[in-house]
């Protein structure tokens, strides 16, 4: 069976959504450190002159969102020139992103950082990505059924009431063979499990999603019998809130019928989980956390038969984890945002690189058969891949202008590697990636592999 999980956290808010055609009134001034306008701005690698950021040029701006009415600026060509052989039977994405029509609610939550996408957007943003069908030209080959989980902190961003009378509403008119997990009207349907049926034989893939406050979820987001929301686990800091999660996830495997124990043709199931921090070990006492979230997951594995750990939050791909068989992810970083024109201090330690996490499991098992990560980059609010370890020049903030990233793909490896490493200690058996060119199933590129 083969996923193809597209990187950890997919956020459209901000400059990606002033790249949209349409625009919720006052969109460009929402601000958290500085208005949506100047993110735009810094995002599309505009010089300061005298301190101040050049003007946008408007023609441009008008006609990057006359080519996203499609998502064809998003995505550029990435899904349609990248080959893999076969394609995925899944893909899954974290769309961490408030998707309304309205931004002035009067029950918006005051987080300091709230991340907004029009509704009426949405079926544009998805029309080519839902195409894609990772196949040479002329191919005859369908899409892939794909699935959004919205379980994390800023689905709720614009207020349940937006989130209830137009969020929803506007998932479901995603393009393609889409299913949505992770959030609902009860908690019944936060919790129900996108399930999808494999076309070559009788199995099925079942993803479900759950956030946690230590992610930065509100635990008052969460999802009760009479009021909507989500699944917020509490956050991952003792034993005592690992034993409560463990609770919480059976809970909620129960109701789907997938606690063990699963006839070995059964299904597939994938855990996503929005956990921890933005940015590892920033801060002494993640270690400490880190290996609460470790117990976690290896409890889920052991004792709930959970085939993935699909993990995300942090902003960086973060350590990979095999436990006893299963593939655990900690960190799956970001795929889209729109952080390459500024950077606090501290962000240099860590690789600027996304990428796309193909995994192939056995059909027998569930156990990891193989990992590949197609390394990713944003480049002016556009997703573009990193196809060698030779250069790749990269938009550096501080100096304001394009700069060399040497070895940019064993970079990658060498950071994830290292960060495995640190995730899991001497508890587990960490992932060790290679680099790899023309590869079989990821031809024509480099690519992250193990084993």
């Amino acid at each position: 069976m083969r996923l193809l999980l597209h990187g950890g956290d997919t956020m459209l808010g901000r400059a990606v959504q002033l790249t949209f055609p349409h625009q919720a009134v006052g969109e460009e001034v929402l601000t958290d450190s500085t208005t949506a306008w100047n993110y735009l701005l810094l995002a599309m690698h505009s010089l300061r002159c005298k301190g101040t950021l050049v003007p946008m040029n408007m023609d441009e701006l008008q006609a990057i969102r006359q080519q996203n009415r499609d998502g064809s600026y998003l995505w550029g060509e990435f899904f349609h020139r990248l080959v893999i052989l076969p394609p995925p039977d899944v893909r899954i994405l974290n769309l961490e992103t408030a998707v309304t029509e309205k931004i002035d609610n009067a029950d918006i939550p005051h987080k300091g950082i709230n991340y907004h996408f029009h509704a009426m957007n949405i079926p544009l943003a998805f029309k080519s990505f839902s195409a894609a069908v990772f196949a040479p030209v002329g191919s005859h080959t369908l899409p892939s059924p794909y699935v959004i989980s919205l379980a994390n902190n800023h689905v709720l961003d614009f207020g349940r009431q937006a989130f209830e009378n137009e969020t929803l509403e506007a998932i479901r008119r995603l393009p393609g063979d889409a299913h949505i997990v992770g959030a609902g009207l009860s908690f019944d349907q936060a919790a129900r499990a996108a399930q999808i049926r494999l076309a070559h034989n009788n199995r099925a893939v079942s993803v479900i999603a759950v956030t946690t406050e230590c992610a930065g979820t509100p635990y008052d987001w969460n999802a009760t019998a009479k009021r909507s929301g989500m699944i917020c686990l509490p956050a991952i800091l003792s034993a005592h809130s690992v034993d409560r999660a463990m609770n919480q996830i059976t809970e909620i495997l129960r109701m789907n019928g997938l606690l063990p124990p699963r006839h070995p043709e059964e299904d597939f199931v994938v855990l996503s989980v929005h956990w921890g921090p933005n940015w590892a070990y920033r801060y002494r006492d993640d270690l400490d956390y880190q290996r609460y979230r470790q117990q976690l997951a290896h409890r889920i594995v052991h004792e709930l038969g959970v085939e993935l750990i699909y993990g995300h939050s942090s902003h960086h791909i973060r350590g990979l984890e095999i436990f006893e068989g299963k593939l655990i992810i900690y960190g799956a970083g970001d795929l889209v945002n729109d952080y390459e024109g500024f950077e606090n201090p501290g962000d240099e330690a860590y690789n600027k690189l996304g990428a796309l996490f193909l995994v192939d499991l056995y059909p027998a098992t569930g156990n990891l058969q193989t990992l590949r990560l197609v390394p990713t980059v944003m480049d002016r609010l556009q997703l573009k891949q990193v196809t060698s370890d030779t250069l790749t020049m990269h938009w550096c903030p501080q100096h304001q202008c394009m700069k060399p990233i040497v070895n940019p793909i064993s970079g990658l490896r060498d950071a994830v590697n290292k960060l495995s490493s640190m995730d899991v200690g001497c508890h587990g058996e960490a992932v060790e990636l290679r680099m790899v060119e023309n590869d079989d199933a990821v031809p024509d590129a480099t690519i992250l592999r193990y084993p």
